[in-house]
């Protein structure tokens, strides 16, 4: 059976562990990197035992691959991914998938009208402790839902990263680690239909807010609260937590527990979060789904609503109000 091609775009820390999450996968072949820092690209693709380009044009037209895996930061994500499915590519890119709903919207369409699969990196959707605590759920484990709260806390200097310039990354902390929490929302309570958000006081004194915070309410009357800082540290062994009408359920760094109401008794499962074991799961599913053995567990219409969630929560921020998700 030939092996699937995957050439990368960005030789950052990301594309690390996408290489390594690749490397481990027997089907899939690295067939080439692309980075507009030669030194940058020449030595990842020692390390990724592959060609490397300072064009990821020249490399898509050159290598043909089945799938390109987009690495940069997100304001190039629009054209290296439209680029990539016009010439045949199945694309999976990073989170934030794009800084503005009109560019995001671009490339589900070109997904659509090129038969390609385009999906955003939302490596939480694959970890086992989430995957099981969307299925309690769903099973109605802890009655009706009340209240989900996601902290995504840690001091982070990032006054010399890509993430702090908003000239590539739009924004700060609210895109960067908010991508994921309203993703980890939708895909645990479903649609998201009102959003108010809160920028914090300027710690590190960037170009783009370091803390925010994040009130939702889900189309099905859920609340949600997402807390996000690259300033500040929460003692806390979770990062999800989720009320019920009958029970609570928590999502752990190293392990996962619910407890009914009138139990004392936690009950355990899974066995934490493990980056790399997300994203082998995270390319598995995605080659699955070029041939189609699986479906995506995150796909086109999923990215395109992380993007329009985020830019709400921007807008919101700026009116200091509640603001209605709506239709695009």
């Amino acid at each position: 059976m030939s092996k699937t091609r995957v050439a990368l775009v960005g030789c950052g820390r990301i594309a690390t562990t996408h290489v390594q999450a690749l490397k481990s996968i027997e089907e899939v072949q690295i067939a080439a990197v692309a980075d507009e820092n030669s030194q940058a690209a020449d030595s990842f693709g020692k390390t990724a035992d592959c060609p490397a380009f300072t064009d990821y044009r020249e490399m898509i037209d050159q290598v043909r691959p089945e799938v390109v895996c987009v690495c940069t930061p997100p304001v190039s994500h629009p054209d290296i991914s439209v680029y990539a499915m016009e010439h045949g590519s199945h694309v999976l890119c990073e989170k934030p998938f794009a800084i503005h709903t009109i560019c995001a919207a671009k490339m589900v369409e070109v997904a659509e009208r090129t038969g390609r699969y385009l999906t955003m990196a939302s490596k939480f959707r694959f970890v086992e402790d989430v995957a099981k605590a969307r299925e309690l759920v769903e099973a109605g484990t802890l009655g009706k839902m009340v209240l989900c709260e996601i902290a995504f806390c840690g001091r982070a200097d990032m006054s010399a990263r890509w993430p702090s310039d908003p000239s590539l990354s739009g924004g700060g902390v609210l895109i960067d680690n908010g991508s994921h929490a309203v993703d980890i929302i939708r895909y645990l309570l479903g649609p998201i239909g009102r959003v108010q958000a809160q920028h914090g006081r300027s710690i590190q004194q960037l170009a783009v807010e370091d803390t925010s915070m994040v009130f939702v309410e889900t189309k099905e009357g859920v609340w949600g609260r997402i807390d996000l800082s690259w300033c500040i540290e929460k003692d806390h062994d979770a990062y999800i937590c989720m009320h019920g009408s009958e029970g609570m359920l928590v999502v752990g760094w190293k392990s996962s527990r619910f407890r009914l109401y009138g139990s004392p008794d936690w009950i355990t499962f899974g066995g934490g979060y493990n980056k790399l074991k997300a994203f082998v799961r995270q390319h598995q599913n995605f080659i699955d789904s070029v041939h189609g053995s699986a479906k995506p567990v995150i796909n086109a219409t999923d990215s395109f609503e992380s993007v329009h969630v985020i830019e709400v929560a921007y807008r919101s921020a700026a009116l200091n109000k509640w603001v209605e998700v709506g239709r695009v």
